[in-house]
């Protein structure tokens, strides 16, 4: 009578569980490393995804102590830790395994049969084959005394982790396999999401991890990313992945079998505005085509130069309007390298979404300063030969200049002929630089260049020699031939025309 029962308590097993009773699979030695001192003791809990009374222990009191070896470990920070490299599993696990009343029932299982397992976080086994059922009891309490090694498949683990080491039985009061655990191989992670909130318009998630380098996954779409080196994580969402969702859980995991979640509500988004620029640095032909527009039309500019857009809450495009008026006129009283917010919204008609700033930025300039209205070169005898002559009174050049620090500028002069009357000098101004090369001034020429600094003004000519006789130094001199018709009442003239750039002049 006792073999016919045995018998038939294995028949239903094999219907009920899929396990296959046989003798302990055979696996190749290796050499394992104790590694239960790094073991994550959660308590005792049924598996993930296994059922039963929302996750808590209902049909356990006590569970026997496991230790546990494995092969294949990496170092992770202070820890060797089972890894993707894992092939074997040990656990040796002893003490009692003893049922306690759950819900619905009216008393304590009876312990039928039981087995051991390696599980994923969705309940599936890491090991092969499958594992050798132990049967025959009809008691609450089991002594268990046993030294298993598992061959495993871990390859997946950083999207299946942690590993679960199951205690997995039947009781007389249900024909369900039973799934509990008192720990796991692998760490509770503990990411966050700081977007918030949450909409069905999000489309870029942004968080924070545990540790750089591990994975960053979600349960609406197959999008991923890594946490980086500062310990945060961006995960760009494809397409309107939130659209139709309530609720968000993205997962950190990595290939230790470490794993944690973060959720979020997903709320229905409102109308929103978005803008590829805030800032606007104007040029000078900007401002000229802008303060001759009208409201609309430079409304337009903006948008189209920013690229504005707004959306409604299901997605497709609204308008983007500004109630900011007089937008020519405030552009013409904003002084150089000042600068002057739009505030836009978008609107679906009924609903406005935030402000969106975008800043016009008028350019400074470069001009003239202080510059010399007239110099005076002196009164000389007829020279018998070329002679060159310095000013009488230093030359005064100054350039202010109001644009963004290294900006280029070019000072260029040119001079007309000297003349008195219906008498033309013999002669022409020539501009000598501090290198000694001489060019006359007949023709454009580059007088000197630079850049913004830190100070506004330039003053180009604080090096040019200020004694008429010292003609070794930078300036501009009268160069003079013989043959000058000279009198006493003659007085040579002429102009000197300087031109300021921002751009070189060929």
């Amino acid at each position: 009578m006792k073999m016919k029962q045995v018998w038939r308590v294995l028949a239903v097993l094999l219907v009920i569980s899929g396990t296959v009773l046989s003798a302990s699979p055979a696996v190749h030695a290796a050499t394992l490393t104790d590694v239960t001192a790094g073991l994550d003791s959660m308590g005792s809990g049924r598996i993930p995804n296994e059922g039963g009374d929302n996750g808590k222990l209902s049909f356990l009191q006590e569970t026997p102590t496991v230790t546990v070896k494995a092969d294949g470990l990496k170092p992770y920070g202070s820890e060797d830790r089972i890894s993707t490299s894992t092939t074997q599993i040990n656990i040796a696990v002893s003490g009692t395994m003893t049922t306690t009343t759950g819900a619905g029932q009216s008393k304590p299982g009876n312990i039928t049969s039981y087995y051991f397992d390696l599980l994923d976080r969705n309940g599936k086994s890491f090991t092969t084959p499958s594992q050798v059922i132990s049967i025959g009891f009809k008691n609450t309490s089991v002594s268990i005394d046993q030294n298993i090694t598992f061959n495993v498949d871990l390859k997946d683990l950083k999207t299946r982790g942690p590993i679960y080491i199951a205690y997995c039985f039947t009781t007389d009061l249900s024909s369900h396999v039973n799934k509990y655990y008192s720990s796991r191989v692998g760490k509770k992670l503990l990411p966050t999401i700081t977007t918030s909130p949450v909409t069905t318009g999000t489309t870029v998630l942004n968080g924070k991890g545990d540790h750089p380098g591990d994975l960053i996954s979600n349960n609406v779409t197959g999008d991923t990313t890594t946490v980086g080196d500062d310990g945060k994580w961006t995960l760009n969402l494809t397409g309107d992945a939130l659209k139709n969702s309530t609720s968000l859980t993205v997962a950190e995991s990595n290939e230790f079998g470490d794993y944690g979640t973060a959720f979020s509500f997903v709320t229905v988004a409102p109308v929103t505005i978005a803008a590829d620029k805030t800032t606007l640095n104007l040029s000078s032909d900007d401002v000229t085509k802008l303060e001759a527009m009208s409201d609309s039309d430079f409304a337009d500019w903006v948008k189209s130069e920013a690229n504005v857009t707004g959306k409604s809450s299901s997605g497709s495009s609204v308008d983007v309007k500004t109630d900011t008026g007089d937008l020519a006129a405030a552009l013409k009283k904003v002084a150089a390298n000042d600068s002057m917010p739009i505030d836009f919204y978008a609107t679906d008609g009924t609903k406005k979404s935030a402000i969106k700033t975008i800043t016009l930025v008028k350019p400074g300039t470069v001009k003239f300063g202080t510059i010399s209205s007239g110099i005076d070169f002196g009164s000389h005898g007829v020279p018998t030969a070329t002679a060159l002559y310095g000013p009488s009174s230093p030359w005064n050049v100054n350039i202010n200049d109001t644009r963004t620090a290294g900006s280029k500028w070019y000072l260029y002069a040119s001079a007309t002929d000297l003349t008195s009357g219906s008498h033309k000098l013999p002669g022409y101004l020539t501009y000598r630089d501090a290198n000694g090369q001489v060019s006359d001034l007949t023709k454009s020429t580059l007088i000197d260049s630079g850049d913004r600094g830190t100070s506004n003004t330039t003053e180009v000519t604080s090096n040019w020699t200020t004694d008429p006789k010292d003609t070794s130094k930078a300036g501009i001199f009268l160069d003079v031939e013989p043959g000058v018709f000279a009198d006493s009442s003659i007085k040579y003239s002429g102009a000197v025309n300087w031109t300021l750039s921002d751009v070189p002049t060929p």
